[in-house]
């Protein structure tokens, strides 16, 4: 008898996810703030493990210089993702394969974005809207 402890899909998400802000200078700031936790990931790539609950000193740092409490350890390796990242004017917009969004999406409400997201899968008219404006 087999026991099947998870069930990984390939199936790929095709997220998009769109942070919009009141200001230009906040959509930098929140791209500031993603480059700078993806730098960490991949500095620290060695080191993240998705079961961590702990911090290192230099995340801490991290979190403390940039005003971002809410991103737990384990949801660091998110940064590691295939994940494009861009800005447009007063928007960000993330595109990936990837489910495992959170952080991403933690930031972006936290530097006070409106976030929409939605598979481009069902959505390609819109991927070609929002990249149009």
């Amino acid at each position: 008898m087999k026991i099947w402890h998870e069930s990984v899909s390939e199936h790929s998400m095709r997220l998009v996810m769109i942070g919009s802000f009141k200001e230009v200078r906040d959509a930098d700031k929140a791209k500031d703030i993603i480059d700078k936790f993806t730098g960490y990931a991949l500095e620290n790539d060695d080191k993240l493990d998705a079961n961590t609950d702990r911090y290192d000193d230099a995340l801490l740092d991290l979190m403390r210089n940039t005003n971002t409490h809410l991103i737990g350890p384990s949801e660091i390796e998110q940064f590691m993702y295939g994940v494009d990242v861009g800005t447009e004017g007063k928007k960000i917009i993330i595109r990936t394969d990837e489910s495992e969004v959170s952080a991403f999406m933690k930031i972006l409400i936290n530097e006070g974005a409106r976030v929409e997201v939605y598979s481009g899968h069902d959505y390609p008219e819109v991927i070609e809207e929002e990249t149009t404006e």
